[in-house]
């Protein structure tokens, strides 16, 4: 199996996640024109809903024990990928971020 092919899909509806100041603009306009409904929970945290037909792509040999790495594809076509970083102290969350594809191995 090659890094960043598809090992399953299964269907996402809603999720939490982080958005940090450098390139939120741009991330929260993509997420809008996707069909995305962002609410913000608190700082730099947003609950978004996703249109239906969203779907979650577990990916070949992108994770690590602490992070683990999926893609988002909407059903206008675009994509991306969905990080979630774990963390070593109980005291805080897991961190769920988003990033555009950086590479034809992701896309």
């Amino acid at each position: 199996m090659e890094r960043g092919e598809i090992v399953s899909s299964k269907p996402i509806g809603e999720l939490t996640i982080t958005i940090y100041p450098d390139g939120a603009e741009t991330l929260t306009q993509f997420l809008k024109q996707a069909g995305c409904e962002l609410a913000e929970r608190g700082e730099h945290t947003y609950h978004l809903r996703l249109p239906a037909g969203t779907m979650e792509e577990a990916l070949a040999g992108l994770s690590s024990p602490y992070t683990y790495i999926s893609a988002l594809a909407f059903p206008n076509g675009a994509r991306l990928l969905k990080y979630v970083k774990a963390v070593l102290s109980n005291m805080t969350e897991n961190t769920t971020t988003l990033a555009f594809p950086s590479s034809k191995a992701q896309q």
